[in-house]
Order: C-alpha cells, then sequence, then structure tokens
C-alpha cells in the first residue's frame, strides 16, 4: 500500500510479487528550473521538495527475483523484470 506522507491517507495498493518484498525506491520525475538547468548548479532546495511531491513512479525488488516498476498514479504495474537469479535486495 503507499500513503501519502502528509495525510496519511491510502493513495493506492499495488499487487504483483509472489514473495516478500525486499526494497523500494520512488522514482521522481520533476523536471528541473531553467535556472539550474542552464547554469549547471546543484539543485535547490523548492525543487528538492518538488521532486520529493512527485512521486510518480516506484520501484520494488523482491524474493520472487523480479524488479516491478508501478505507475503510483494509475496504481498498475509498468513493466516486470524477470532475469535476476537470486532475490533482489536493492533498486
Amino acid at each position: 500500500m503507499v500513503y501519502d506522507d502528509e495525510s496519511c491517507k491510502k493513495n493506492c495498493e499495488l499487487r504483483g510479487h509472489d514473495h516478500v518484498i525486499e526494497t523500494l525506491a520512488f522514482l521522481t520525475c520533476a523536471p528541473p528550473s531553467k535556472s539550474s538547468k542552464d547554469s549547471g548548479t546543484k539543485i535547490t532546495s523548492e525543487e528538492r521538495r518538488r521532486k520529493d511531491k512527485n512521486r510518480d513512479y516506484l520501484a520494488s525488488g523482491s524474493r520472487d527475483r523480479t524488479v516491478k516498476l508501478w505507475s503510483v498514479k494509475a496504481a498498475s504495474c509498468l513493466m516486470s523484470f524477470e532475469a535476476h537469479e537470486n532475490w533482489v535486495r536493492g533498486v
């Protein structure tokens, strides 16, 4: 289950692994502001907050030897990577 970290309300429930999930990682997709993109400077605190709020995708690794890429907004699995020979402990 994915919860909103501010309201603590359930966003969605993602099901698909056949065994214990060992690892999770949110993938943020907020574009950088024009100023940091052009200047090559470090990310600003506002950009960090904006990226943290924009958690569109989630990657999960499991003891079922798969990595799954999820759309949090659509509450669905976009891809499943099944070529691992052992448990997946990091994404």
